[in-house]
């Protein structure tokens, strides 16, 4: 029979004792068998999964290696960006730096600079301008006297200033605001700084060359410039100006104006003509613009170069006057100013050029070495008055021409 018949057998109980034994050792014979196959493949499965460890171990300690260098690449990387970025956030700061602050003031360099101080003494500092408007104003602008500018800068060249007046016979005092901007002045009342028309002075052919020369000036014929004098206003002030019918050297016109008690604003200068000959029909003078010195007005102390512009300002012609006995301006004082105008204004091309001027500075030095050779000479002068005193000096008989406008 088959074993497996034998097992059904012994299970059901019907086989001899010989047969039972028989099968009962080969059971147990079975079952030793299959612990020892068991425990064999219980090691090879140990071994196995140590194998499995060591690799798994491997791969972890391959991967976190691999993290490691990854943590550390991302890591370098994160450093550079840092530092890069905070190498280009401070380069960028500093060009920032350099446009807000630094460069305006390289701009400026390049520009006229109204806020360069141009003088400091004990009494405080004068800007450029304020200088410059003084002499310009001075040589001329008759009645339009200014020596008082503030100034704010901008940067790059630009600058807010305010013209101030600090006198005033009205009691009315026109401040002008403005800006100047790489060079270019620009002023909110184009006018105040407005030169006087060409023939506002009328002086006769054979006293002063001109190219307006003849009888007719502003006011029109030389009649109707004196019968326009009785149409002012009462009590209205005006600006005049004087003609004189002819040209006065510097102590005879304060001899004069002291013996007719007038009071001249600003006078008007003339060159003597050095080619000048009696025997050829010619002026003795001439004149192409008018160009002249204050004779009265206040002024503010203004600091400057005193050793190369001797009596500059027209403060410091006052100052010095004060010491005089007599209060009466010596013509040396008044050369010594005039000339240190016409050759600070040929120093200032600068302003010049921004203010417009026709004058160059050989023109300025010409007019300067005329006035050290020949001494000043007048031909006219300016007052700020009302309608009586302009018509009672009008009726002076060294007054030739008067023309008038009203002042502000």
């Amino acid at each position: 029979m088959t074993y497996h018949e034998l097992i059904a057998l012994y299970k059901t109980g019907k086989l001899d004792d010989t047969q039972k034994r028989k099968v009962e050792e080969d059971i147990e014979r079975q079952d030793a068998i299959s612990e020892y196959l068991f425990d064999q493949e219980e090691l090879s499965a140990f071994s196995d999964l140590r194998k499995d460890t060591k690799e798994e171990e491997f791969l972890e300690e391959r991967d976190g290696e691999s993290e490691r260098f990854t943590r550390m690449i991302q890591s370098a990387i994160r450093k550079t960006f840092i530092k890069t970025g905070v190498i280009v956030g401070t380069v960028v700061l500093l060009i920032v730096c350099f446009i807000i602050f630094a460069l305006p003031q390289i701009v400026d360099i390049f520009y006229y600079d109204p806020s360069e101080i141009a003088g400091t003494t004990e009494h405080g500092e004068t800007n450029r301008i304020s200088l410059d408007l003084s002499v310009y104003s001075e040589l001329f602008l008759p009645g339009t006297f200014r020596d008082r500018v503030d100034v704010i800068g901008n940067g790059n060249g630009k600058y807010d200033i305010t013209i101030l007046q600090s006198s005033s016979m009205t009691g009315v005092f026109h401040n002008v605001a403005g800006t100047i901007n790489k060079g270019k002045m620009i002023l909110y009342d184009a006018d105040l700084l407005g030169k006087p028309s060409d023939n506002v002075f009328c002086p006769a052919e054979d006293a002063v060359d001109t190219w307006y020369t003849g009888s007719r000036g502003a006011a029109g014929y030389k009649n109707e410039a004196f019968e326009r004098l009785g149409e002012l206003n009462d009590g209205d002030y005006y600006k005049a100006y004087f003609t004189l019918n002819q040209v006065m050297g510097y102590e005879d016109f304060v001899k004069w104006i002291q013996e007719n008690e007038v009071n001249p604003e600003w006078c008007v200068l003339c060159q003597k003509n050095p080619w000048y000959d009696k025997e050829i029909d010619q002026a003795e003078y001439f004149s192409d613009k008018h160009i002249g010195f204050l004779y009265s007005s206040s002024a503010w102390s203004m600091s400057y170069d005193t050793d190369k512009y001797p009596l500059l300002t027209w403060f410091s012609v006052i100052e010095t006057t004060r010491e005089e006995e007599d209060w009466v301006i010596s013509e040396d004082n008044m050369k010594q100013h005039m000339t240190s105008m016409l050759r600070y204004m040929a120093d200032e091309e600068d302003f010049c050029k921004m203010a417009g001027m026709e004058y160059t500075d050989s023109d300025f030095n010409a007019f300067a070495d005329n006035i050290e050779k020949y001494g000043l000479n007048l031909y006219g002068f300016t007052m700020i008055a009302q309608k009586d005193e302009i018509l009672n000096i009008s009726e002076l008989d060294e007054i030739d021409y008067v023309y008038t406008e009203p002042y502000r």
